[in-house]
C-alpha cells in the first residue's frame, strides 16, 4: 500500500508542476515525445539536431508506439509552447532546448 500512496503523490506533484508550467495540456504522446527529446540533452549541449528517426527508433526500444506525424505534431507543440525553438532554417531539425 505503500508504493501506490508514493505513486499517487508523484502524480500529484508531477500534476501540479505541469499546470505550473502551462504543460497540462500536452498528450501523453507529447510527453513521451518530450521525455525521448530530452534525453538527446543529457549531455548539457544547447542545440542538438533532434532527428525523428533516431527518436521514433529509441521509442520502440522502450515499447513505446510513436509515429512520425505524431513526432512532428508534438515539435510543433513545444515550438508553439517555447519549450524548443528551431535553430538556422525552418526545416532544421536542430533545435535549441528553451526549458
Amino acid at each position: 500500500m505503500t508504493n501506490v500512496r508514493f505513486y499517487l503523490g508523484l502524480l500529484k506533484m508531477t500534476s501540479d508542476a505541469a499546470d505550473e508550467a502551462g504543460l497540462s495540456g500536452l498528450t501523453n504522446a507529447d510527453r513521451d515525445v518530450l521525455l525521448l527529446v530530452w534525453e538527446q540533452y543529457a549531455d548539457g549541449a544547447t542545440e542538438k539536431e533532434i532527428q525523428c528517426d533516431a527518436i521514433l527508433e529509441q521509442a520502440a526500444i522502450l515499447g513505446k508506439k510513436i509515429s512520425k506525424a505524431q513526432f512532428y505534431k508534438s515539435m510543433k507543440t513545444f515550438e508553439n509552447l517555447n519549450i524548443v525553438q528551431r535553430v538556422n532554417s525552418p526545416r532544421s531539425q536542430t533545435y535549441m532546448f528553451m526549458a
